[in-house]
């Protein structure tokens, strides 16, 4: 039996989504507590739609979640070494326009 289909992958390994002022209270406590508790789940990125902020969460090697890590400078590098990536919080939001 095939574990994906079009819309929906069954054992993520990463999870990102945008939180706006009306979604953000459901996606930063009810929606990330039960993101967390999928077994698979190396990373859970949240990203702010109204301002510069992204909040990463990361399962560690011991497979519990560590304290959440939180970017707000464009310069910020956010790291993902399970992926062997890293970026600056500037690249997610390249195309946003972030009122001060």
């Amino acid at each position: 039996m095939d574990d994906e289909d079009d819309y929906i992958v069954k054992h993520p390994v990463f999870m990102a989504e945008v939180a706006s002022e009306g979604s953000g209270h459901l996606d930063r406590v009810r929606k990330r507590k039960e993101y967390l508790r999928i077994d698979s789940l190396w990373y859970h990125l949240i990203a702010d739609q109204d301002e510069m902020l992204l909040e990463l969460h990361v399962r560690g090697e011991d497979g519990r979640w560590e304290p959440p890590q939180y970017f707000t400078e464009p310069d910020d590098m956010v790291s993902m070494p399970r992926f062997e990536v890293t970026f600056k919080v500037v690249d997610v939001y390249q195309r946003v326009k972030i009122e001060a």
